[in-house]
């Protein structure tokens, strides 16, 4: 799979920097939000971790957009910041690009829920 990545012009350097950056982002977050709630260590890891994950998944569609680097970097790390509300955001975008291609109308509790998502 790496030799793949580097065919397209990724490097696993790359990944592990935007990983990285979308991770101490979503630590961030989880260490601002330790006012309101108190310090859980599994909470913050589990976190970190998604947080790290959404910025991978991210950089991976910014660079297949050919964005510039820095701008890729910054992106990531707001992607990291917004962690798996991000990641449910664009599950709803997505669903509901694909049922307006269908010409299948999604439901009032879809609906709803992607609201929450924009408001939260």
């Amino acid at each position: 799979m790496i030799e793949e990545m580097k065919a397209v012009g990724f490097n696993f350097a790359q990944i592990v920097a935007h990983g990285s950056i979308a991770l101490l982002s979503g630590a961030m977050k989880e260490l601002h939000k330790i006012q309101d709630k108190g310090f859980k260590f599994k909470v913050f890891v589990a976190n970190a971790a998604v947080s790290a994950f959404v910025g991978i998944i991210f950089f991976f569609i910014l660079a297949g957009l050919e964005l510039p680097t820095y701008f890729c970097a910054a992106l990531t790390g707001i992607a990291g910041w917004m962690g798996g509300s991000l990641m449910d955001f664009m599950g709803l975008l997505l669903k509901k690009g694909v049922s307006n291609r269908l010409g299948t109308p999604i439901s009032v509790e879809e609906e709803k829920s992607h609201s929450e998502l924009i408001n939260k």
